[in-house]
């Protein structure tokens, strides 16, 4: 009995300290990655080739100065020729060529428009692309 009322007030003195529990970790949450934004649709097959007819007309005038300016008045003869021009998915040139309508052209004007630059380049199609774009010349 004696050790029963020195645990009794022994463990009354001595306040028994009780561990705090442990929750459970809160959840991480997902990181919030972007969405990027939808890519524009692709430019239309008529819209494509506005877009590769305005490029021969905005270099028209430079074909027409090293060529048809610079041609012998005396031997050159006006003239229907053709741009071909291929572009790959993005837009970028891959093929390039002067055609002539054989008996109405010069040959010395397409062979000088055959040496000129190019560097067109249109909106991606998304596609692979070629058009021919007839021009004259003068």
């Amino acid at each position: 009995m004696i050790i029963a009322l020195g645990l009794y007030f022994g463990l009354r003195t001595h306040p028994v300290e009780v561990a705090p529990q442990l929750s459970a970790p809160a959840p991480v949450p997902e990181p919030v990655v972007p969405t990027p934004p939808p890519a524009p649709p692709a430019p239309t097959e008529a819209q494509t080739a506005a877009s590769v007819t305005d490029a021969v007309v905005r270099v028209y005038p430079s074909w027409k100065a090293a060529c048809w300016d610079s041609a012998d008045p005396a031997t050159r003869k006006p003239g229907r020729y053709s741009a071909t021009l291929a572009f790959d998915a993005t837009g970028k040139l891959v093929i390039f060529g002067i055609g002539e309508v054989r008996g109405e052209s010069d040959l010395a004007v397409a062979q000088c428009l055959r040496k000129q630059g190019a560097t067109f380049a249109i909106p991606a199609p998304g596609r692979p692309v070629t058009f021919e774009v007839p021009f004259r010349l003068p």
